[in-house]
């Protein structure tokens, strides 16, 4: 949940309808957060993270999508985009692809590229699924990337769960199975910190991208109504290729429940999106994530985007890194 301060009052003789609406809101949100501090026992705990230095009581996630370069010359985007993270960062622990690393069919020869980025990166552990385009060969992301298109994945008292795209269509599908998996996993979830990762985003997710059917997920609503039930931290998302500066990339959405919803997109360069992605850090102990985005291009933070996000529990690596 994210605090609202409350602002100062003055003796006034008439207060306007509007205006008594806007302190209930704020009251009810401020209340509700509260009570998920009261009822976890913990504090945020805020920390302070510097990239070029190793820790070991810290989690780097690197959050990205949409590679698919259309000819070899634009190869050069990814390949700056991880020789970027291995020089800015003396430690990142885990890499997530929220689809769409090929463009055209029959990329067996592109899916080999990327495992060669892979490789040079660094990052031990890598999570990918198939967006729409990877669909154009999802033969080849089965036999030389991922064979599951949907999986969960744990990193201490994380539980991360990953849904590729089933279709070739812009907006993502995902079948009904796949959604009761999903839901069974939410629901049985308990200690757990949850992280989604899809190509589309909600519609219900409050991102630049949610305005357009293309970049969303066909029938949201039947997430959006288990995640005002149950607690989602993060859905991280790709699709939507837009830049950092337009601050449409992070959403809080408090009637989901407090989930924060980060469009990770995109790699790809194409005007007017830079290479860009976002890294998420957690901090042993800490109820707080850490949110950055990134421009490889440029080799910068955009700093006043950065957030930080009030997590349901203190991360802990409790539990071994690894897959479940």
């Amino acid at each position: 949940m994210k605090l609202t301060q409350t602002p100062e009052y003055t003796m006034i003789t008439k207060i306007s309808p509007e205006k008594i609406q806007s302190a209930c809101t704020a009251l009810t949100i401020i209340t509700a957060a509260a009570i998920a501090i009261s009822c976890t026992g913990q504090t945020r705990n805020t920390f302070t993270f510097n990239p070029a230095e190793r820790s070991s009581n810290t989690l780097v996630i690197w959050a990205h999508s949409d590679i698919q370069p259309k000819r070899i010359s634009q190869r050069s985007y990814y390949e700056s985009a991880i020789a970027d993270t291995k020089q800015t960062f003396k430690k990142a622990d885990i890499a997530l692809v929220a689809g769409n690393i090929i463009f055209h069919k029959n990329s067996a020869s592109v899916y080999r590229w990327f495992l060669d980025q892979k490789k040079k990166s660094g990052i031990p552990r890598w999570y990918e699924i198939p967006g729409n385009t990877d669909m154009n060969d999802i033969a080849n992301f089965r036999k030389l990337v991922r064979s599951d298109t949907h999986y969960a994945a744990s990193a201490g008292n994380i539980l991360f769960l990953f849904m590729g795209d089933e279709d070739t269509e812009p907006s993502q599908y995902i079948s009904d199975s796949t959604f009761r998996w999903w839901k069974k996993n939410v629901e049985g979830a308990g200690d757990k910190i949850v992280i989604t990762v899809t190509h589309g985003c909600l519609e219900q997710s409050g991102l630049f991208g949610a305005i357009s059917p293309d970049s969303t997920i066909r029938n949201s609503r039947r997430f959006a109504e288990v995640l005002k039930k149950h607690r989602v931290d993060i859905w991280i998302s790709g699709g939507t290729h837009i830049p950092n500066f337009f601050n449409g990339k992070m959403k809080e959405q408090e009637e989901l429940w407090g989930t924060l919803f980060i469009n990770a997109a995109s790699i790809t360069k194409e005007l007017p999106s830079g290479v860009e992605s976002a890294f998420l850090v957690f901090r042993e102990n800490s109820q707080e994530c850490l949110i950055m985005l990134r421009n490889h291009e440029y080799k910068r933070f955009d700093k006043k985007y950065n957030l930080r996000h009030a997590l349901s529990r203190p991360f802990t690596w409790a539990r071994v890194l690894g897959l479940d």
